[in-house]
């Protein structure tokens, strides 16, 4: 009896935890200018929201441009479904965003888009309509169309490494439980 309780307590700790890591998806993606002067790389972390994805962090890397190097994602704290506005130091550019990103085989970016810092700037990545992107950054420094793709990391499903683990301790189990009787 015990040991059948410690059976399913494992199945039903193996299903719980399969479910919380499956909420998160992390996303490879470039943004390369129409003119090819300006490209960046970078990942976004996300949970799926209301089948939209709340973007929660990111990192992205430019060249070319006036505004290059490492930088790392605004978080919006106002999602979901909530638009974030700031102003630039220095005022007099008014941005939008809601770290958003739409789901389905080439995800997209919506009218208001990422806001990542660069180096201490600021830059804005967003959708104007299917394969149309901009990105603006510098207190217009960077003004920019050009294509965006993000695809979906490869991870492990979680549910497969669950029911592996879970046989495992099962196995493991079994041949120690011959092992005391011998």
């Amino acid at each position: 009896m015990k040991s059948t309780l410690r059976v399913f307590s494992l199945l039903a700790l193996g299903s719980a935890l399969s479910i919380a890591a499956h909420a998160d998806t992390t996303f490879n993606f470039t943004y390369t200018s129409t003119d090819g002067t300006v490209a960046a790389t970078g990942t976004l972390d996300g949970t799926l929201v209301d089948g939209v994805y709340d973007i929660t962090a990111g990192t992205i890397d430019v060249t070319g441009g006036p505004v290059s190097g490492p930088g790392t994602l605004l978080s919006n704290l106002n999602f979901p479904g909530t638009t974030t506005n700031t102003t630039l130091a220095g005022g007099g550019t008014y941005l939008t965003y809601d770290d958003a990103l739409t789901p389905g085989a080439n995800p997209e970016l919506d009218g208001n888009g990422l806001l990542f810092d660069v180096a201490g700037t600021a830059l804005d990545l967003w959708g104007n309509g299917p394969d149309s992107y901009s990105a603006f950054g510098g207190n217009w420094a960077l003004y920019d169309s050009g294509t965006f793709a993000a695809t979906a990391a490869a991870t492990p499903e979680p549910t497969s490494l669950a029911l592996l683990s879970t046989g495992l301790l099962g196995i493991a189990g079994m041949t120690r439980r011959k092992f005391l009787r011998s």
